[in-house]
């Protein structure tokens, strides 16, 4: 088997976790510069993220009103079918790779693009449902991320996927962490208004010294550099730069051979879900969990009762259509988060 990978490098896709497990990959980078032009989808330019025909949209609901995309429906295009056929993650350059890949391959090898995986993952999770299997989520989840349900299910009946034992060790013994506790912490800095984020980042701060004190190894990822001058704790920290390690390398090595993983959810929070203990603090959107996770959600606020009520009625519901309704997402305190974590690092 061979698992062929489209790099885009303007959404920092990290390649170096594919050198850390046992399978054969390929990568293939399908945005490129020219001219300091971008050619390539959904490339950023002036704080815009989409843009069309030379017309700039701040978003996707904007962005896909173009071509009267369903409301709070998030439908990724075949740009080579007329903006009508509902895809997941393919871009006009997968397209032709994949037209290519499919050419030059032998007669009895089979392809599947990530549709294809996707699609074949939804069919099976639906069958283990069927047979007793608890969803992980409602049944009101979009139809574009109904795959996340799938993997999670998939995952738990399938095992950790099998480490490169002399990669790791060779980064193991550059950082020197042998028969260390070690915890990952992921900090993502993009999901708070700027007016929390003094807030947010005391309650990381006030974790990794909580950590250092207990002589656990912490492992920064993430936006950590948004808080990297005000950490005061020197005693068991480990980031990249310190090591003169590759970011993404770091990165991949941290989040797959700790013991704990606490942080924020996000993209780069998915491999918490092969640490031995996950905390997951301020989540969101509501509804939203990692398998075998502890997960403490963002606290919902109602502007016009004021008080915090109850998120239930909300599961992943756009954090814009909340603030229409008066209702706003805070984070919890660090008391209660570093509470949590004190139980975890117990058990």
């Amino acid at each position: 088997k061979l698992s062929i990978s489209f790099l885009e490098t303007h959404r920092f896709h990290n390649t170096k976790v594919f050198e850390l497990f046992n399978y054969d990959s390929l990568i293939l980078k399908t945005c490129f510069n020219f001219k300091k032009k971008v050619f390539g989808e959904f490339y950023k330019k002036q704080n815009y993220s989409y843009s069309y025909k030379g017309k700039n949209f701040r978003n996707f609901e904007e962005f896909s009103s173009l071509f009267q995309a369903p409301k709070n429906y998030f439908i990724r295009y075949n740009w080579y079918a007329k903006f009508r056929k509902p895809i997941f993650w393919k871009r006009p350059q997968q397209e032709f790779f994949i037209y290519l890949i499919k050419i030059l391959k032998r007669k009895d090898c089979k392809v599947f693009s990530i549709d294809d995986l996707y699609n074949l993952a939804i069919k099976k999770s639906l069958i283990m449902i069927k047979n007793g299997k608890k969803s992980f989520f409602s049944s009101k989840l979009a139809e574009d991320m109904k795959w996340i349900n799938a993997y999670f299910l998939i995952y738990n009946e399938n095992s950790i996927p099998g480490l490169k034992k002399d990669k790791n060790e060779k980064l193991s013994r550059i950082l020197n962490d042998q028969n260390q506790i070690k915890a990952c912490l992921y900090f993502r800095g993009d999901t708070d208004d700027k007016s929390t984020y003094s807030e947010k980042i005391n309650t990381y701060l006030n974790v990794i010294k909580l950590l250092s004190k207990k002589s656990i190894s912490v492992y920064l990822t993430g936006d950590f550099h948004l808080f990297l001058q005000k950490l005061k704790v020197k005693k068991n920290i480990f980031y990249s730069e310190k090591f003169d390690l590759n970011p993404y390398e770091f990165d991949s090595y941290a989040k797959f051979n700790c013991d704990y993983f606490f942080g924020s959810a996000g993209g780069g929070a998915w491999p918490c879900i092969y640490n031995k203990k996950t905390f997951i603090f301020d989540s969101y959107p509501y509804g939203f969990k990692y398998p075998k996770s502890l997960t403490l959600e963002k606290k919902l606020y109602n502007k016009k009762l004021k008080k915090f009520i109850r998120s239930d009625k909300f599961q992943f519901k756009d954090i814009n259509d909340l603030r229409k309704l008066g209702l706003f997402p805070i984070n919890n305190s660090s008391n209660k988060i570093l509470g949590i974590i004190k139980n975890v690092i117990k058990k």
